[in-house]
């Protein structure tokens, strides 16, 4: 246990940075103290450079760095010569290597256990683990809470550990909740709260196990590093003269003086003395530096409102942060008892208290119940390495350690063709036994390896620290054709990265040797989760909803409305009632006019989506988020339901206008289901504008099935007839409504993606790039959505699949030539974007909407 031997550590442990390549990094903890690195003028290897560092590297720093997840290395750069540098994870590796030649700490199994910070990230954890591979150490690692509590558990006294027990025997559980343990700790590379649960369990006898659930809080080493630096320059200023950075650098990591004063031990035994003075101190320091920490720790838990040193004001107020946060963070778990760590654990404030008792006050503590406070007679120092020594005996005994809960890890998967975030580990927060291996096979279905394929690609997020990680499968073998596989994943809390394997549902598939997730590729992502599903290939395109906006409601074509929005208009036919106004086309004509008008200009907040449909309304029948009045739309849609349910029968222009409503309801969805089986191609009704109400409003999938299968039916009738109107309906149906191809079978949408592909030629014939064939187009591409529910639909390699994706590169070559109408679409782009979906590795958006 590097963070608290039970020995007094005499200079604060450092590591001496290799000279040379494959040199060994050597621990420091004791006296004498090496010159090298001392921050003496003389010799050069002594001195400090010119960014301040020497060939010390300070185990703070390292748990600092690795609790940050920096990857920039310890660097001492020797006047004209190469720097010296270790990373953050050797240097602990170096640390345990040097402790574990002096003092077998092992278990029976030969295993060493490092006590490692709360929030210590998985990929820290890993690089830890790796460097310690190389020095031939097999290292297990306990949560620094865990370890404090597990000593904790050991001192709670037999009379109130037998009532915790009686009072879960009594509830007859297996697993029993009974209190949450506060572990504070405040050590030199940070501070840390942790709230762990207390559980009572019946198995191999009766335990009380600390449980462990998500690290919420970061810990805060510009707490402690800000502290004993302000309080080591006001000694050594108070001692002596100005102070120069060598002499800083000398009394915070070079001398005794910081453990002996945190210690108790401020009577500097001779040895002790002969060290200052070596180290060029004034005899009078120990005592300055003691009298400058009690002020210092006074003004800072605001005690005392005089900063001795003049540097503890930024400190006094993130500290009073801190313990805002922590405050905020406990209030509402009852705190059973409390364990306070760390070297600044029982730092003194005053005769009577310390910094840890300080801090229990200010966090509204309970200090009635069992608190223990390391560097106090009831726990002296080393209570972490003792707290580790309890673990690693339990569990060679095989008796239940302590309950951890594992971090949440997701990754990207086509789920019925569409990227989903799926969990790899757990969907729940449920405890699981630390110290052991968790293993969990996902069941969101198989993992397809492209034939072909070298590596298989895999985006994994991870909440250590809520990023995407891009991690690479090296194949043994390049498939031929596609191999069905399935993901293992295993995990050992507080054992570095998770592992995942790829299983193929043929075991000799991809070769003989077992495939692992290397991490060593990983590569953190610059998209967001919600960014990067929208670059993932798949086999259809996303969904196109229609946005509703709030400058269609602001503007129109004055000449037009007069200078009347879509509220007033609509407004006018709720107040007349639908009984009124059907029929009456001076009315309802420019409402409908008012949905489809394009003059926002008025609007100042107006910005149109680039290839993105708007409209006054969503196509979920929503309006924009700063619209009021929907009170107005629900009048208009409460109106022509009630006119409905009397056997009236509803005029086309009003019918257009519930389309671009988006408009829904019983009556409604049972007029819908009417037309979806061809009624509006009766005499007398005009097709296009009940066309625009199926297309907005058709969501019941048997209507959708049935307006479908009649269509089909139209277009083989008259393959010659263009049917844009008829084409659009059915487009905007597949771009809004997310499962409507559920109900319509594979047979129905072959035969209309082989009706739209026939439109789409006849344009290209006449070098149109015309309403029709944008209506084609877009039929098309999203046809291909059945392949969520039928996923050989239309194989890349089907004669109808390359028949359209001639026609597609027939455009393209065409590009030039061909007329544009409603307005300018990059053919090249879009062409090739519906050739990738149809094979199978589409990316982005389908935009060919006229706007």
């Amino acid at each position: 246990m590097v963070d608290g031997a039970a020995s007094l550590i005499l200079i604060p442990p450092a590591v001496l940075v290799p000279r040379l390549r494959g040199e060994r990094a050597l621990f420091s903890d004791s006296l004498p103290l090496p010159v090298r690195g001392s921050g003496l003028a003389w010799p050069p290897s002594a001195a400090l450079d010119a960014d301040g560092h020497a060939a010390r590297a300070p185990l703070a720093w390292a748990w600092e760095s690795l609790s940050s997840d920096s990857k920039d290395p310890w660097s001492f750069r020797p006047a004209d010569q190469e720097p010296q540098t270790i990373a953050a994870a050797d240097a602990v590796a170096c640390a345990v290597k040097s402790l574990l030649a002096e003092q077998v700490a092992t278990d029976h199994s030969g295993q060493a256990c490092l006590v490692i910070p709360n929030d210590l990230s998985e990929g820290a954890q890993q690089a830890i683990l790796d460097s310690s591979y190389v020095h031939d150490i097999d290292l297990l690692f306990l949560w620094r809470p865990v370890a404090a509590a597990l000593e904790w558990c050991l001192r709670l006294p037999a009379s109130a550990a037998q009532a915790l027990i009686d009072g879960a025997q009594r509830k007859g559980d297996e697993s029993t909740r009974l209190g949450r343990l506060l572990c504070v700790h405040l050590g030199l590379d940070g501070f840390e709260c942790t709230s762990l649960d207390l559980v009572g369990t019946k198995s191999h006898g009766t335990w009380i196990q600390p449980a462990r659930g998500k690290c919420r809080m970061r810990s805060r080493p510009e707490l402690s590093k800000g502290l004993v630096d302000a309080v080591i320059r006001a000694a050594l200023q108070v001692a002596g003269p100005e102070p120069d950075r060598e002499d800083h650098w000398r009394a915070l990591w070079c001398s005794p003086l910081l453990p002996a004063a945190l210690t108790g031990n401020q009577g500097a035994p001779q040895h002790l003395d002969q060290q200052y003075q070596a180290l060029g101190f004034s005899p009078e320091l120990p005592a300055a530096f003691c009298e400058q920490l009690q002020g210092a720790l006074l003004y800072v838990t605001g005690r005392s409102s005089t900063d001795s040193t003049g540097q503890l004001q930024v400190i006094r107020q993130e500290l009073s942060e801190w313990t805002d946060a922590v405050r905020s963070e406990i209030a509402e778990r009852q705190t059973t008892a409390v364990v306070v760590s760390g070297e600044l654990a029982a730092a003194g404030l005053e005769s009577d208290t310390c910094l840890g008792r300080a801090l229990l006050d200010d966090l509204g503590c309970d200090t009635s119940g069992f608190i223990l406070i390391e560097g106090t007679p009831e726990l002296p120092h080393g209570a972490l390495a003792r707290g580790a020594a309890v673990f690693l005996d339990r569990r060679a005994r095989g008796e239940p350690t302590y309950l951890d809960t594992l971090p949440r890890m997701e990754s990207v998967v086509l789920v019925s063709g569409e990227p989903t975030w799926v969990d790899l580990l757990t969907q729940e927060d449920q405890y699981v036994d630390g110290g052991r291996t968790w293993i969990r096979e996902p069941d969101f279905g198989p993992v397809e390896v492209r034939g072909g394929e070298e590596r298989l690609d895999l985006d994994v997020w991870m909440e250590s620290d809520d990023a995407v990680h891009g991690v690479s499968y090296a194949l043994p073998v390049t498939p031929e054709q596609p191999v069905p596989a399935s993901l293992r994943v295993s995990m050992h809390p507080a054992r570095g990265n998770a592992r995942i394997e790829l299983v193929p549902r043929e075991p000799k598939a991809l070769g003989r040797r077992r495939i692992y997730l290397d991490w060593t590729t990983a590569r953190r992502r610059k998209e967001t989760r919600e960014e990067l599903l929208e670059t993932i290939a798949r086999p259809f395109p996303p969904l196109e909803p229609r946005a509703a906006h709030r400058g269609m409601w602001q503007g129109a074509d004055p000449s037009l409305l007069h200078q009347r929005s879509p509220a007033a208009l609509m407004t006018r036919v709720v107040n007349l009632g639908i009984t009124q106004v059907n029929g009456n086309e001076a009315v309802l004509d420019p409402l409908r006019k008012a949905f489809v008008a394009r003059n926002v200009a008025g609007d100042p907040f107006f910005t149109r989506p680039q290839g993105r449909l708007i409209r006054a309304v969503s196509s979920d029948g929503q309006l924009a988020a700063a619209v009021l009045g929907s009170q107005i739309l629900e009048g208009l849609i409460a109106q022509v339901e009630k006119f409905l349910s009397g056997g009236n029968r509803l005029d086309p222009n009003l019918a257009a206008i519930l389309g671009y409503c988006s408009a829904d309801g019983p009556g409604i969805r049972a007029l819908l289901a009417k037309l979806s089986a061809g009624v509006w191609q009766q005499r007398g009704i005009p097709r296009n504008f009940h066309l625009t109400f199926l297309g907005n409003c058709l969501r019941c999938l048997d209507s959708i099935q049935a307006f479908s299968e009649r269509l089909l039916r139209d277009l083989r009738a008259d393959e010659h007839a263009l049917k844009e109107k008829e084409l659009k309906a059915l487009a905007l149906v597949l771009m809004y409504r997310d499962d409507a191809l559920r109900n319509v079978d594979t047979t129905t949408c072959e035969g209309l993606f082989r009706q739209a592909t026939i439109r789409f030629r006849h344009q290209l014939r006449e070098l149109k790039l015309s309403f029709t064939a944008r209506a084609a187009l877009q039929c098309m591409a999203f046809l291909l959505r059945r392949r969520r529910y039928a996923s050989d639909f239309l194989n890349p390699s089907s004669e109808p699949a390359k028949e359209a994706k001639q026609l597609l590169e027939d455009a393209i070559v065409l590009g030039p030539a061909l007329k544009v109408i409603g307005g300018f679409v990059d053919i090249p782009r879009v062409m090739r974007t519906i050739m990738d979906y149809i094979d199978r590795r589409g990316v982005g958006r389908v935009s060919l909407i006229d706007d």
